[in-house]
């Protein structure tokens, strides 16, 4: 059955009409509203917002310049001194509050009669009929017109409340934080902001025109603390709702492209509003004008800085995780891209090559963030979720399938490095890689990768895994080295001889490896990227046995040892596979599996050690041998590449 907050046809006529005129009376500038009417408009969009009847006739009616009229007069009842609220004897809470209530429900309204209701015709559904009660192509187009356009908001007779020239986007911007917004329509609108902003070219400097003194455009987040964006930079608002709506961030992202002649560009073509959002945008401080407002950007302007960039992260991270598939894949191989050619960098690349060649050292690449160090954090989770590729990419590998992501060797080894400088980030990665690390060795020790290999055959095979894996901790290492952020080096001298806690945290890793690929179908493109994802679940499962927090120490301090943990994923790896020739019966359980290498006991471990030195020499502590080394060229290699003045070690 349908219901006010979701059906269809439930309001009555008279609440749409009633809505429509308090709206126009709050729109005409020198009317005052009472508490009584703001109250009123506040429970019939909260009654019926949602309802597609009333959506649609009540945003239909007022119109896009309307709609973005009525948020601006809402905007000016309450005025927003810096400062403690509740210090300002002229705040009002409640109505703070009502207007909070009202940004909301339009919003509501807007994803609401923006949703597709119609029907799709043609092959490919290219022939669209929108639905009866859903805004037409021509109320969006027109939306953006005024958006681009300027106009006055609040009450003239009262200066403090009148505020002359705001650019209709920003009167936008409360609305655009909603989450649910139709995918392709927030794309459109919100693209079409990107654009306006790089047409300009003044960067977010462009929204300042407009601000009134303490006049805060947007409290649909709240207001008592001050780093909230106040609503002048539409892009900000944007780029929050983006980080909850992955389909419509990876439409805006790849929604324009431009070819290009470099052939380390994607396929696909370079992505402009990408670059200029990841690597040109000035992030500022996004605040209501005034004197106060001035003191308070001057002191705490880089807290407002990181809103943006952290929300520009995420929304990344959705457009590249929510939805996989060719454009996903695009998208992170354009992040790649652009970040690493950028100016600021190709400029530190530029600067090394210089005192190269005069002879003295250089180091301006360590110099340099890649990343905006807010956006680390939802890189690294973007990597590990295509762990697989990366290593793939750092061998230069091609795994004949179209479903992988293609980048520039050095560019990835630079990206990564760039991470690594963040610990937090560093660890991410890290346990991904150690992920990744069990499920290849699985998929090639149990046959998957290549049934009728001999156990030298899987050496070999698992000798190109130690490479990469080496590759990749090493690109993450030389940036933590950088930041003099605790280094894998360092966490191996510390964690070199405890040995039981190494394979008491990478027993369950490899056993979760083995678990998820047994129902997996044989094949690269399934490796590479699911299996690390379930190889992570039987770690993650054992973590939670300990609710201390030690063991998700121990496990960080393990997973970041880059050389130990290298060696003993691989070691465990044979162990789990039960082909190791000679090896006790010890170690076996009564139904002749392994046992759990986290259940093993000192003598098990002395006898371990012992086969390791005898018998499994020329199998296991070969591929342990291969790990550790691999490690090391890999860190080197990735020193000399970036830092070819720095001498090499860890």
């Amino acid at each position: 059955m349908p219901s006010a907050g979701s059906g269809f046809g439930t309001s009555p006529p008279h609440a749409i009409a009633r809505a429509q005129e308090l709206a126009r009376k709050f729109m005409n500038q020198g009317y005052e509203p009472t508490a009584a009417e703001l109250d009123e408009l506040r429970d019939l969009i909260r009654t019926y917002g949602e309802d597609r009847v009333f959506a649609f006739e009540f945003l239909d009616d007022l119109g896009p310049k309307g709609l973005l009229e009525l948020t601006g007069a809402l905007a000016t009842y309450q005025l927003d001194h810096p400062g403690k609220d509740v210090d300002d004897v002229l705040f009002d809470r409640d109505r703070a509050a009502m207007v909070r209530d009202l940004q909301n429900g339009l919003g509501k309204m807007l994803a609401t009669a923006t949703e597709p209701a119609g029907t799709s015709g043609g092959l490919r559904g290219e022939d669209y009929t929108r639905g009866e009660y859903e805004l037409s192509s021509q109320w969006v187009s027109d939306l953006m017109t005024a958006g681009r356009g300027r106009m006055d908001i609040g009450d003239p007779s009262s200066p403090m409340r009148y505020v002359e020239g705001v650019h209709g986007y920003q009167l936008l911007s409360p609305l655009l934080h909603n989450g649910g917004l139709d995918p392709g329509f927030v794309a459109t609108v919100g693209g079409d902001i990107v654009d306006f902003e790089m047409e300009q070219g003044k960067g977010s400097d462009l929204w300042n025109v407009g601000r009134g003194e303490n006049v805060r455009l947007d409290w649909t987040q709240g207001h008592d603390d001050n780093s909230l964006p106040a609503g002048y930079d539409p892009v900000n608002a944007l780029m929050d709702g983006l980080s909850r709506n992955g389909e419509g961030a990876r439409d805006l992202f790849t929604g324009v492209t431009e070819s290009s002649t470099d052939p380390r560009a994607p396929d696909g073509g370079r992505l402009p509003r990408l670059d200029y959002l990841l690597t040109d945008r000035n992030w500022e401080a996004d605040l209501p004008g005034g004197p106060g407002w001035t003191a308070e950007a001057l002191q705490h302007g880089e807290d407002y800085r990181k809103n943006g960039l952290d929300d520009l992260g995420v929304a990344l991270e959705r457009a590249t995780l929510d939805h996989p598939g060719p454009a996903a894949r695009h998208l992170v191989e354009a992040i790649v891209y652009e970040s690493s050619v950028d100016e600021k960098v190709t400029g530190a690349q530029d600067a090394d090559r210089a005192e190269h060649a005069k002879g003295k050292e250089s180091n301006e690449f360590m110099k340099t963030d890649v990343i905006p160090p807010e956006m680390r954090d939802s890189m690294a989770r973007i990597m590990s979720r295509y762990i697989a590729d990366v290593n793939g990419n750092i061998s230069d590998a091609d795994y004949g399938t179209p479903d992988a992501i293609d980048v520039d060797r050095q560019q990835l080894v630079r990206f990564l490095a760039d991470i690594g400088k963040e610990e937090a980030a560093h660890d991410i990665v890290a346990r991904a890689e150690a992920g990744y690390g069990a499920a290849a060795y699985d998929y090639v020790l149990s046959g998957r990768q290549n049934p009728d290999a001999d156990l030298r055959a899987n050496l070999d095979a698992m000798k190109v895994i130690s490479q990469n894996y080496g590759g990749v901790m090493g690109a993450l290492d030389l940036g933590a080295v950088e930041a003099k952020i605790e280094t894998s080096v360092q966490l191996d001298e510390r964690t070199n001889a405890d040995i039981e806690t190494r394979y008491k945290i990478v027993g369950p890793l490899v056993e979760g490896a083995v678990g998820a690929t047994v129902a997996k179908v044989p094949g690269a493109g399934d490796l590479l990227n699911g299996y690390v994802e379930q190889a992570l679940e039987g770690l993650e499962e054992w973590e939670k046995t300990d609710s201390s927090g030690q063991t998700r120490y121990e496990v960080g301090e393990i997973l970041g040892a880059g050389r130990n943990s290298a060696v003993a994923i691989a070691e465990a790896a044979f162990y789990e596979s039960g082909k190791l020739p000679g090896l006790e019966s010890m170690f076996r359980d009564g139904n002749g599996g392994m046992r759990p290498m986290s259940e093993l006991i000192d003598d098990d471990f002395a006898s371990w050690r012992e086969y390791k030195a005898t018998i499994g020499v020329d199998t296991v502590s070969t591929a342990a041998t291969e790990a550790g080394t691999a490690y090391q060229l890999g860190y080197d290699w990735a020193k000399s590449t970036l830092t070819p003045d720095m001498p090499k070690g860890g």
